[in-house]
């Protein structure tokens, strides 16, 4: 497979011109219920990320040229939404801190801070500050696991801004705590951190490699042309500390627009959601090559978005993005781990879900899988022990 350094990275990104961790505190609840429950967020959710205890869920929402942060609840009866914080611009990726105090989200130019007891509260004086980053198109955000920096993809700057996240805090988010930025390709979106920490892999949806040799068509009508397939990213986090301009390690090719990413709970595969490929592609992070080799394709449904690693499954969004009816269910493929690379289809089935299934979370214990349904207005909220699969 074709491995790309540092240095091409950067010639390509010029060239262009254009997990989210989770807290790890106990919950304090265990939600019963349906197995199954659909909740209205009164917008379209980017993403659902649970809180601390187990029994809220923070959904950020895209409502025309403003947005804002639902909360959810757990209650007599199931899930509900009980308050939503405005914004005055979209709200798309979100991280808890792994102290579950704040919640970041992305946000026009930068990232917004919030107060997460306050936001559950519903009482106001929620907002802590914003960050503006410097780029363009914030996007998707990931906390580190030792709470010191904040990683911000910039779809629309080709970089990846690196946050002093203890600086932020210390000065109420007041003083510059901007590191500084990685050159990451034309539209990164996805980040995940590796089993230990010490690495982020993120995705590019286009990038023009040095043998051009492969070219992926148009999305939608709207598009014109083709573009080169895009890649699997490999960033240094002790590097990017104190020079991210020399953090990026490498990268690999992953596919038309991979979007997504996520680890195995062991950490040793990393899984990437092609959407324009309409497959998951699973890299072997024990190899040698940046990023780690290609293990297996798979098929899946149609533009997949989201993918989360849960227990011994693999489970995707298959979105539909670009169809013609956006407003009609999606499903997603759930996928046995253990049988990749070694089954020449892994699948176990598929599971109903809403219109645009753009991004899946799960609950710090791992019992409920979190679905934002992005035309459907929702989050599905799933039992993973009781899901629904059919075959």
């Amino acid at each position: 497979m074709r491995s790309i350094t540092l240095a091409a990275i950067l010639v390509a990104t010029a060239f262009t011109g254009t997990s989210n961790a989770q807290p790890a505190a106990t919950p304090a609840c265990e939600p019963g219920g349906p197995a199954v429950q659909e909740v209205s967020v009164g917008g379209q959710p980017f993403i659902a990320v649970a809180g601390a205890d187990g029994c809220t869920v923070f959904a950020s929402l895209e409502s025309g040229r403003s947005g804002g942060v639902a909360v959810l609840k757990y209650g007599t009866g199931g899930w509900s939404k009980t308050s939503e914080m405005s914004l005055s611009r979209p709200a798309f990726g979100m991280a808890l801190t792994n102290d579950g105090a704040i919640l970041a989200v992305a946000e026009g130019d930068g990232v917004t801070f919030l107060d997460t007891a306050r936001l559950t509260a519903g009482s106001g004086g929620a907002e802590l500050g914003h960050i503006d980053d410097g780029g363009r198109g914030a996007i998707y955000v990931a906390v580190t696991p030792d709470d010191r920096l904040l990683f911000v993809s910039d779809e629309r700057s080709q970089s990846i801004s690196v946050i002093d996240l203890l600086k932020a805090r210390a000065s109420n988010f007041v003083a510059d705590a901007l590191i500084g930025r990685i050159g990451a390709g034309n539209a990164p979106v996805g980040l995940a951190f590796s089993a230990d920490g010490r690495a982020l892999f993120a995705t590019a949806e286009v990038m023009p490699w040095p043998d051009r040799s492969k070219v992926c068509q148009a999305e939608s009508a709207k598009q014109k042309g083709e573009h080169f397939e895009g890649a699997l990213l490999q960033i240094d986090v002790d590097q990017a500390r104190s020079d991210p301009s020399h953090a990026l390690i490498g990268g690999v090719p992953a596919g038309c627009n991979p979007v997504r990413v996520a680890l195995s709970p062991s950490g040793d595969r990393v899984y990437v959601t092609a959407r324009d490929s309409n497959a998951l592609l699973v890299f072997d992070t024990g190899k040698s090559k940046p990023a780690g080799t290609l293990l297996a394709t798979i098929a899946v449904g149609t533009s997949p978005v989201g993918v989360v690693a849960a227990g011994n499954q693999v489970i995707v969004t298959n979105s539909n993005r670009f169809g013609s009816d956006r407003s009609e269910p999606q499903t997603l493929t759930v996928i046995d781990a253990a049988k990749i690379g070694v089954d020449a289809d892994p699948t176990l089935g598929s599971v109903e879900v809403g219109a645009f299934p753009r991004n899946l979370t799960v609950t710090a214990d791992g019992k409920i899988l979190l679905v934002a349904n992005a035309t459907s207005q929702s989050v599905t909220l799933i039992r993973l022990a009781d899901m629904p699969i059919k075959r």
